[in-house]
């Protein structure tokens, strides 16, 4: 049973009214993601607002909106925004990211997005937003969001690995791959998720790098997942 606090070094998650808690794949995008000097930043489906307040925290001179469609998660990430050192600097929007239209640009937009298109069927309604790519598909949102980028503006987001490709290589956007984080959960497996992040510069060579999560036993972390994620968890 997940803890109904998740307490970081200068922020902490109330999750106890979100589908989805607090998990590896929110920490590792937020703390991989860089960080525009100023500006306007977009996370789309916040959740537990955890990605819009490592944002805030790498970068307190941003203006960030944190859009989340199901209601209970929109209030809880208000909540923990409330609660946090930045709560002038992240406004959370109970909304839709199809029916989302801002009168401003965007210098990031960042998403950890429901990617589950099989198995059975979420308990709830809430928890199938939240895992589900039924009600979310991921050409749609990049088709968007690069509509809602400033000219040097980026998209950072995570995805299975085997979707990395198919979704983004093979994209019919003008979004190109400027970053590419593989991602293993321990040195014998295979590459589990892909952190990626677009922009509307055609003419760059993308950035790839891997990273091991765990190494020869459990909770026994890599010096790169600990160095990449100190600033937030307390255990590191």
């Amino acid at each position: 049973m997940p803890n109904k606090v998740f307490r970081f070094k200068q922020f902490s998650i109330m999750q106890e009214h979100c589908a989805m808690k607090v998990g590896t794949d929110g920490v590792l995008l937020g703390a991989w993601t860089k960080i525009p000097q100023s500006g306007n930043v977009l996370d789309v489906g916040t959740g537990t607002g955890l990605l819009a307040l490592m944002v805030a925290q790498k970068n307190p001179l941003l203006t960030i909106d944190a859009l989340e469609i199901d209601p209970q998660a929109a209030l809880q990430a208000n909540e923990n925004v409330k609660h946090s050192p930045w709560a002038t600097q992240v406004t959370v929007h109970q909304a839709d990211f199809f029916n989302w239209s801002p009168k401003k640009l965007y210098d990031l937009i960042i998403c950890n997005p429901p990617f589950l298109n099989q198995g059975p069927p979420a308990r709830t309604t809430q928890r199938m937003l939240a895992r589900s790519e039924k009600y979310f598909s991921i050409n749609e949102f990049l088709s968007k969001a690069q509509s809602m980028l400033t000219p040097f503006g980026f998209l950072s987001l995570i995805l299975p690995y085997e979707k990395f490709e198919s979704t983004i290589i093979n994209q019919n956007t003008k979004l190109s791959l400027s970053r590419l984080l593989k991602v293993k959960p321990t040195p014998q497996k295979n590459y589990n998720r892909a952190l990626i992040e677009l922009s509307l510069n055609i003419d760059v060579t993308p950035e790839v790098d891997e990273l091991t999560i765990e190494m020869d036993s459990r909770h026994q972390y890599s010096r790169e997942y600990i160095d990449l994620t100190r600033d937030f968890y307390l255990k590191f």
